[in-house]
């Protein structure tokens, strides 16, 4: 076979997706190239000093890593590979145990390049367990499923792309996962058309307080926008001059006039 080794397309991929994220995810001690393939993006990584050591999982190990970890790293032991399934349950937490058992989370990054349909959805549920930081690019957007059918039928009528709606949702998920904050950037769609990074960063306590500060605010412009739909408290509302808390509103045609519904809807 002589020299196997990826194609163009693919390591311009792997120098795209690590250029679109490097800045986000930072300096990490491990980095797990998650459904790595070659290991293009692990070998990128080290190649520029962004990782201490990168770890490449998949299920097999194609000839093409060796030549890529020989010509972009510089020593061998800093990109190894681990055969595991990244679609089964756990397979990120027994990693860590592993090979990140000194570690703390924040020191810790996944990425994944084409993460294929719901592998990208098993991936995000896998990182946020675990509280690590991560970025993947999804490919092979859609599910044959309830679910799959409704995300279908739903960008068919807003009128969007179907790969477009799926991943605004994960973005979505990845904001309303507990302590993490989510982006998406994006890589020259002539390299590949699913090129959307979907970024999943830990919150810092300052990001935390700033999110609690701005949920705070908009409450409280909600309900002062809102203050003059109510009746103000001890208000004499009712034509008896019975001070009154409340009124009720009823779909009976002749409130107020009908004397027992006036008195189930005065609270004194």
């Amino acid at each position: 076979m002589g020299n196997p080794r990826p194609g163009s397309k693919e390591v311009k991929e792997c120098i795209a997706f690590f250029r679109a994220c490097q800045r986000q995810l930072g300096h990490k001690k491990l980095l797990v190239d998650a459904a790595g393939g070659h290991g293009g993006i692990a070998c990128v990584f080290r190649a520029h000093r962004r990782a201490d050591r990168a770890v490449v999982v998949d299920l097999y190990q194609p000839t093409s890593f060796n030549n890529l970890r020989s010509a972009w790293t510089e020593s061998d032991e800093s990109v190894k590979y681990h055969i595991a399934d990244v679609s089964s349950p756990g397979w990120l937490a027994s990693l860590l145990d592993k090979e990140a058992s000194n570690l703390e989370p924040s020191e810790i990054g996944v990425v994944s390049c084409h993460a294929c349909s719901l592998l990208s959805d098993e991936l995000i549920r896998a990182c946020t367990g675990s509280g690590v930081d991560f970025a993947l690019m999804p490919c092979c957007h859609g599910e044959d499923s309830r679910k799959g059918k409704m995300m279908l039928n739903t960008a068919k009528m807003l009128g969007i792309p179907h790969d477009v709606l799926i991943d605004i949702a994960r973005l979505g998920i990845i904001e309303a996962s507990p302590g993490y904050k989510g982006s998406m950037r994006s890589i020259d769609s002539s390299i590949t058309p699913q090129n959307r990074v979907l970024l999943g960063l830990r919150e810092s306590e300052a990001d935390a307080e700033k999110r609690e500060t701005a949920r705070s605010a908009s409450l409280h412009r909600l309900a002062r926008k809102y203050r003059h739909i109510g009746i103000p408290l001890g208000k004499d509302i009712l034509r008896d001059q019975r001070p009154a808390k409340t009124l009720l509103m009823c779909s009976c045609k002749y409130c107020p006039e009908c004397p027992h519904l006036l008195a189930q809807h005065r609270i004194t």
